[in-house]
């Protein structure tokens, strides 16, 4: 048995979905940070080289680049539209 997140120091955050209750966040003095997921009967931590809190960009490149990638193709794909439709105008 281990506390609750909560009760160790961590605040409620965000993550990537993946089935769980809640998540919880802790920033290390280092600018790193540990993320908590709940789930019904455990929980899965992971340790994030940036804390998004701390440094949302170095999150953004160190932890979650995927969201940089998706991010870039809805940009070109909005440039795209918006090009379309001046040359329609």
């Amino acid at each position: 048995m281990v506390p609750h997140p909560l009760y160790s120091g961590y605040v409620k955050g965000s993550g990537d979905y993946d089935g769980q209750n809640a998540d919880y966040r802790k920033a290390l003095a280092d600018g790193k940070g540990i993320h908590v997921k709940e789930y019904d009967n455990y929980y899965l931590v992971h340790w994030d080289v940036r804390d998004p809190d701390i440094d949302p960009l170095g999150h953004l490149w160190h932890d979650a680049r995927h969201w940089l990638v998706i991010g870039i193709f809805a940009l070109v794909a909005l440039a795209s539209f918006i090009h379309e439709n001046d040359k329609n105008t």
